[in-house]
């Protein structure tokens, strides 16, 4: 299978101070990925270069054979989930999920099938006219994922994922945490940081 995520010798540092240094990374297209290390060696970075929301000193990001190093993170075909969910508290669980999608100019049907599609692949199928607030946080985390999941549409887009386990339905999907030893439900190809 051809590689859908390649990031080459990718380098950042923050006020002078190396988070990344010259990092190389392929995850294969329909994979289910894990990036783990511990706190402060990269993995957020990295994942927020790979999104567009983090500028890269040096390397390459291609997705899907084309350089995004330079693209913008709403024009490149990833949906991050951070661990901070964002949540809108004023909306419905399946308001949230379908958010993005509206601000894109999808049709309200659409939105709503695909938001409800999303809801039932993270097993939050009956949560959807519930507010954030009713949820537990291991929910809350769910719509997040719901809401990155939703924006995919059958396009093949890479997901980066937090701290969490989650399924991307025969997509990239790229997610990071903290285990040194592999836990029920991740994937069986990992990357470590240190």
């Amino acid at each position: 299978m051809p590689n859908d995520l390649v990031c080459v010798g990718i380098r950042k540092a923050f006020a002078g101070a190396p988070a990344l240094r010259g990092v190389d990374l392929c995850v294969e297209a329909g994979s289910f990925f894990a990036l783990v290390g511990p706190s402060g060696c990269g993995k957020s970075t990295l994942l927020r270069i790979v999104g567009g929301h983090e500028i890269q000193d040096e390397g390459t990001v291609t997705l899907r054979g084309v350089d995004v190093s330079g693209v913008p993170p709403e024009k490149r075909p990833v949906h991050t989930v951070f661990q901070q969910y964002a949540l809108f508290p004023h909306l419905s669980v399946e308001d949230n999920v379908a958010f993005p999608l509206r601000m894109a100019g999808v049709g309200r049907r659409e939105r709503r099938a695909r938001a409800r599609e999303a809801l039932a692949l993270v097993r939050l199928a009956d949560h959807g006219r519930r507010r954030p607030a009713t949820l537990s946080g291991g929910e809350k985390q769910r719509v997040a994922i719901a809401r990155a999941l939703a924006q995919f549409e059958g396009r093949g887009d890479a997901a980066p994922l937090p701290r969490d386990r989650a399924g991307a339905d025969g997509r990239v999907a790229v997610l990071s945490g903290h285990a040194r030893r592999r836990r029920p439900g991740w994937p069986a190809r990992a990357a470590l940081r240190r």
